[in-house]
């Protein structure tokens, strides 16, 4: 799987939602009050950051081929993608799970 992530001390969770015409898997604006600890009833936590994260999940492909069908297909004209990245702090994490430790992967170009 892969995230689309935007951190910033004055972010705008809504304001990203809705340029990318997408819902957040989880967000929240500083001061807001959120779950923690997988859900936990009854735990929050108050940060000074917000948060916007989408999970993109990868079955069947290769994640080079997910991100660029992702970026091309299925998200924003890539000037919104510019206008939300100079304004909050953004990237893409990728996340990878082996069968067993010790195993390597590649990206293409």
């Amino acid at each position: 799987c892969f995230y689309i992530e935007f951190h910033d001390e004055l972010l705008d969770r809504e304001a990203i939602s809705l340029g990318l015409a997408l819902a957040p898997t989880k967000a929240w604006n500083a001061g807001e009050s959120r779950p923690v600890k997988y859900g936990e009833i009854g735990r929050t936590r108050t940060d000074a950051i917000g948060k916007w994260s989408l999970k993109i999940e990868v079955a069947d492909q290769l994640i080079s081929d997910a991100l660029q069908n992702f970026f091309s297909e299925d998200a924003a004209e890539i000037e919104t993608w510019r206008q939300l990245s100079a304004r909050w702090n953004g990237r893409v994490a990728l996340v990878g799970k082996a069968k067993n430790w010790n195993r390597e992967f590649t990206l293409s170009n």
